[in-house]
């Protein structure tokens, strides 16, 4: 009687022996929906907190990768320097001459902060953009305007050129102009920029006469996967033209003279070599004994030309920074002497004459 009495006092349950232990103690540890829910929704605050601060985080470091990676390029710079001269560092074949030095490291011409844009755009499915110099910045235009007067200008960018598709070259042709019997041409009617959308597109010069034909020199320009194809028109009309290597002088070829017409041949003009997200200061071979001066930096091409204007590119949210500031809104910068710095572009821009004078000229 007293055992019974025990198996039921107050308090106690009389059912308890007929649960497991073990089933017991699994009831005790269970998540309910709500507090399931509690979880989630805690952990996704906390990721929408931290995500801003994660990604800032990888962008100094890319940043500090991308600046390890302009010292390599100084160091390559002096040693081509040493093995073969100062000349042979220049804007326009300069990643072709570091690569030799680099032990072989493509990645060293890759802005790290580059490399992680494009990966995005292309996983956004945009196509990758074309690296490719501008002809402009290979070959110019030299006039001999047979009275004494003798001027170079930019092939492709010259105030007196009118760039247009081939379709539209030929309309214009076919209405009248660029021809001997046109005097004028409108330009605002046939110039446009399909050569974006297009593989070919004509260069139509006027070598400052007073008929404004825009056919004193045409050339058909055809890009190729090793750079550029000119085609000089053999029915061009200016005086003593020509075509140059911009770097050297070097003659490509007569374009047209008043004594000598007739078909040319087509000049190969090659931009293949190293790809480069990088640019380097055209005035390269003339500043490497200039402490302070920009040799290296972030850039579209791989030329930065002192006489460029910066504000001429897309701005980013509509403010002064160019496009091409990848690194919170700054560019990294290699200077003569090794040091790479974090610069605000206004600060160089080499448009304001003050800082083309320290930054970018001997």
């Amino acid at each position: 009687m007293s055992n019974i009495m025990k198996s039921h006092d107050v308090g106690a349950n009389p059912y308890e022996h007929r649960i497991p232990h073990s089933d017991r103690r699994h009831k005790r540890s269970a998540f309910t929906l709500i507090e399931l829910l509690v979880v989630i929704g805690i952990v996704a605050l906390l990721a929408m907190l931290t995500f801003p601060s994660l990604r800032s985080v990888f962008g100094v470091a890319r940043s500090t990768q991308c600046s390890n990676r302009l010292k390599k390029i100084a160091e390559a710079v002096e040693l081509a320097r040493a093995q073969e001269g100062r000349d042979e560092i220049h804007g326009m074949v300069w990643q072709s001459v570091l690569s030799k030095y680099l032990g072989g490291d493509k990645s060293a011409m890759i802005c790290p902060e580059y490399a992680y844009l494009l990966s995005m755009r292309l996983a956004e499915g945009e196509e990758e953009e074309e690296k490719r110099m501008p002809l402009g910045d290979l070959v110019q235009f030299k006039v001999d305007n047979n009275r004494g007067g003798v001027w170079y200008e930019d092939l492709e960018r010259g105030p007196m050129v009118a760039k247009l598709s081939d379709e539209n070259f030929h309309l214009a042709r076919g209405a009248g102009w660029l021809t001997e019997r046109a005097d004028h041409f409108p330009r605002q009617k046939y110039e446009d920029g399909s050569e974006e959308q297009s593989r070919a597109y004509w260069l139509c010069l006027e070598d400052y006469g007073n008929d404004w034909d825009m056919k004193d020199v045409m050339v058909k320009v055809t890009l190729t996967p090793s750079g550029y194809v000119l085609e000089p028109e053999s029915g061009s009309t200016g005086h003593r033209n020509s075509i140059m290597d911009k770097l050297t002088g070097e003659l490509l070829t007569h374009v047209k003279s008043r004594t000598a017409r007739g078909a040319l041949d087509p000049i190969p003009i090659s931009t293949a070599g190293v790809v480069s997200s990088y640019g380097m200061n055209s005035m390269a071979p003339n500043i490497l004994d200039t402490p302070g001066a920009i040799l290296v930096l972030d850039y579209h091409w791989v030329m930065a030309a002192p006489q460029d204007i910066w504000s001429d590119y897309p701005n980013v949210n509509n403010s002064s920074i160019p496009s091409f500031a990848r690194h919170r809104e700054g560019i990294n910068v290699l200077f003569v002497g090794g040091s790479v710095k974090m610069m605000n572009p206004y600060h160089i821009d080499p448009q304001r004459s003050d800082a083309r004078q320290t930054f970018w000229m001997p």
